[in-house]
């Protein structure tokens, strides 16, 4: 799921340890998990303190910590229903396809922007994000303005990305959603499980 949205929120969370949010998250996963365990409520408490608590410094983020900065994310109004760009509905292995299909074109800046959003190029909290599946990325406005351009570059430089046949004609559905954030001037989200 992508979402034009404000980052600052959970940045700010991260700076400053607030660990008073731990009970709004434990909150969300009591209300939005179907009939949660104690030990996976005790298991996301005790995750949770660690982030906010400052406790991730060198250690890599794991699919549960995944989870609970989307629940976070959610708590903070940065990932809401109301600021969704797109739903999910592509294949998680679109980024990858696609992303093996540019790689030899694009240029630095194009492509530490695309591992920043898509490739768990950026952990918040950790040093690292290690997960099989679940991750988040992010990218500032002024950083979504650089990899639109980028993306809008190598398509013209190699008009067969744009292609509906290349990773069905996902290189225009990413620069829509990219277009969309840089015109309302908000940054760019991603969750994927």
């Amino acid at each position: 799921m992508l979402f034009a949205t404000r980052i600052e929120p959970i940045i700010a969370a991260a700076r400053s340890g607030q660990v008073e949010l731990v009970t709004r998250i434990v909150d969300w996963f009591r209300t939005n998990l179907d009939d949660p365990s104690p030990a996976t409520l005790e298991m996301v408490e005790r995750e949770a303190k660690n982030l906010l608590g400052g406790n991730m410094k060198g250690r890599p983020e794991s699919e549960d910590h995944v989870y609970i900065i989307s629940a976070l994310a959610e708590v903070l109004g940065v990932q809401t229903p109301d600021v969704m760009i797109a739903d999910g509905t592509w294949k998680q292995s679109a980024w990858y396809d696609y992303y093996d299909g540019i790689k030899l074109f694009i240029d630095e800046v194009t492509r530490d922007r695309y591992g920043q959003l898509a490739l768990c190029k950026r952990p918040i909290f950790g040093s690292r994000i290690d997960t099989n599946w679940a991750y988040y990325g992010y990218l500032f406005n002024n950083e979504a303005q650089q990899l639109y351009a980028g993306l809008a570059r190598i398509a013209i430089a190699h008009p067969e990305i744009a292609s509906a046949s290349f990773v069905d004609g996902f290189h225009n559905e990413l620069v829509g959603w990219l277009r969309h954030v840089v015109e309302r001037k908000t940054d760019l989200w991603l969750f994927a499980s």
